[in-house]
């Protein structure tokens, strides 16, 4: 089998230089222009990496679809890392329809999402804040396999505890399917 696949950053972003590794073969192609292509596959389970972008891993399709104006086997979206220290001024950032997806429970997928890495300088609790002005949307935080819905329309408010030094993965969405259309969102955190 072969596979012409693309790397985005939502919303259609070509990701130049990321590193395309098929897990079985070991075989890497770089995607000098967003696009990489491989043969001669007996598996399609990939990964790809970059820096500055949080690594993915995904299955490609052996079947061809329309990605844009392009036949594709895969269209895969990365992540810049996201990190926030607890205090710092708040962030403001966007899900697309099109984003990243992670498996936030054993049965949960959050898609479209994003990863958050939490960090302090102390150790104790944290208040997570998160709006969002597309009412209709219903977004998610998802901290150590907890879900914590929406405690007011377009807002989440959560307390977690936090260990210094160490990074809190933080994923905030919505369940796989609930999107279809962009939900920019704030996110702010500081010492509870």
């Amino acid at each position: 089998m072969a596979v012409l696949g693309y790397m985005y950053q939502p919303p259609s972003l070509a990701i130049e230089g990321a590193q395309v590794r098929n897990l079985q073969s070991g075989q890497v192609d770089d995607t000098p222009d967003g696009y990489f292509l491989m043969g001669n596959l007996t598996e399609l389970r990939m990964s790809a990496s970059k820096k500055l972008f949080e690594p993915v891993e995904f299955i490609a399709n052996p079947d061809i679809y329309w990605f844009g104006t392009e036949a594709l086997n895969v269209g895969v979206p990365m992540q810049k890392i996201m990190r926030v220290e607890a205090g710092s001024a708040q962030t403001t950032d966007v899900l697309w329809p099109d984003d990243v997806q992670y498996q936030v429970t054993g049965e949960t997928v959050c898609q479209p999402c994003r990863l958050v890495r939490l960090v302090t300088q102390t150790s104790g609790t944290i208040r997570i804040h998160i709006t969002w002005t597309d009412v209709p949307s219903t977004l998610n935080l998802w901290v150590n396999g907890q879900m914590f819905p929406p405690t007011a329309t377009g807002e989440i408010v959560a307390e977690v505890p936090i260990t210094r030094g160490n990074e809190l993965m933080v994923y905030v969405g919505q369940i796989r399917g609930a999107s279809g259309k962009p939900v920019t969102f704030t996110f702010a955190a500081w010492p509870g």
